[in-house]
């Protein structure tokens, strides 16, 4: 029996953007299919938030981005750094997730029962339905950053953006959110992240893109997470490095799984 291929969601061909006529990627084209989480990885300066916005439309740029099965950006949901956030913008916890549901609204009608209860039910999925009254600005940073993958999961997207979303938080969180995240490439959604700890590559994701202004490589872990790769998109041995370190980490934690236990102990 012949396998399903992969269905694509998103696909950019020959992408270009920069900002104030200053280029920052140059001909950028990959794919991010469905049912998947794929990592973007690369130096600072790469390019990654600004591919995010071009994919989104918030900067001018050349090329194509097409949003798969006849779907629109109202299909794509965004999270943001934590920089990119008003920390002192009087909103509850609450309210933040409501506007996921904005989406799908028509402009002259507000949220009602049917969406607040919607908006709840994505923070219970995220460990935050107990804050729901909470200011934002009193949040911790793993908190807030649940709170804005409810916002997204509030909104049905069928592709997910998220730039750097386990940056300074903490393990916890980091863990609720990876879980919520697999649990929606499961059900076919496309999940898209900015990633910056290499070493978590191999356990976070199936699919990865190296990227340096332009795509260096794109495709599976396997193949993306390599010395060659990564010394071509990093411009110095750190990046190298840190891949040793993962590949021993990986290596050891699997020798041991495989090797037997202890006489009188059990796995």
């Amino acid at each position: 029996m012949e396998s399903t291929p992969p269905r694509t969601a998103l696909r950019v061909r020959d992408l270009s953007a920069g900002y104030g006529g200053t280029p920052v990627l140059q001909g950028v084209s990959f794919d991010v299919r469905a049912g998947a989480l794929t990592g973007l990885i690369g130096p600072n300066g790469a390019g990654k938030s600004t591919l995010i916005k071009a994919v989104l439309g918030e900067i001018r740029s050349r090329g194509e981005v097409r949003i798969a099965g006849g779907q629109d950006l109202r299909d794509v949901a965004y999270v943001p750094q934590r920089s990119g956030i008003d920390f002192t913008f009087p909103i509850t916890v609450e309210e933040v997730a409501l506007q996921g549901t904005f989406a799908h609204l028509p402009w002259w009608r507000r949220p009602g029962r049917s969406e607040r209860a919607w908006a709840r039910e994505c923070l219970e999925a995220v460990g935050m339905a107990d804050f729901r009254n909470r200011s934002l600005g009193h949040l911790s940073g793993g908190q807030a950053a649940r709170v804005f993958i409810a916002r997204a999961l509030a909104q049905q997207p069928r592709v997910f953006l998220l730039d750097e979303p386990f940056a300074a938080i903490d393990m916890a969180s980091e863990e609720r959110i990876l879980d919520v995240l697999r649990e929606r490439a499961s059900a076919g959604d496309a999940v898209l992240i900015v990633h910056h700890n290499l070493t978590q590559v191999p356990s976070y994701f199936d699919d990865l893109i190296a990227l340096n202004r332009t795509i260096v490589a794109t495709g599976a872990v396997a193949e993306v997470f390599t010395p060659e790769v990564l010394a071509e998109a990093f411009p110095d041995a750190f990046a190298v490095a840190e891949l040793a370190r993962a590949h021993a980490h990986h290596a050891g934690r699997g020798a041991s799984e495989n090797s037997p236990a202890p006489e009188g102990e059990q796995r």
